[in-house]
């Protein structure tokens, strides 16, 4: 699967989003103090962009390129195999 050609612009926006909601879900499991984003009441070390990742980076190209295949054709369905090669679902074969 090819990448979606994205403005560089929109692919930054976009991996800015997912690093700030990766930070924000991840300050609410260990803290969920009241100065977030600002600062962390708990850990002076736990800032914005703390967790930040370059996962979205790698992977958000083939993700949008996925949903615009999608988007023109329904996506197969992949088989669920179990570790003999059996398939996991009988009644679906």
């Amino acid at each position: 699967m090819t990448a979606a050609p994205l403005p560089p612009e929109l692919l930054a926006a976009l991996i800015d989003a997912g690093n700030k909601a990766l930070n924000d879900l991840y300050h609410e499991d260990l803290c969920n103090c009241s100065l977030w984003p600002a600062s962390c009441a708990t850990s002076a070390r736990y800032f914005p962009g703390y967790w930040d990742t370059v996962a979205f980076a790698h992977a958000l190209p083939a993700m949008i390129a996925a949903y615009e295949q999608a988007k023109s054709a329904p996506l197969p369905i992949a088989e669920k195999t179990t570790p003999s090669g059996q398939n996991d679902h009988p009644a679906h074969p």
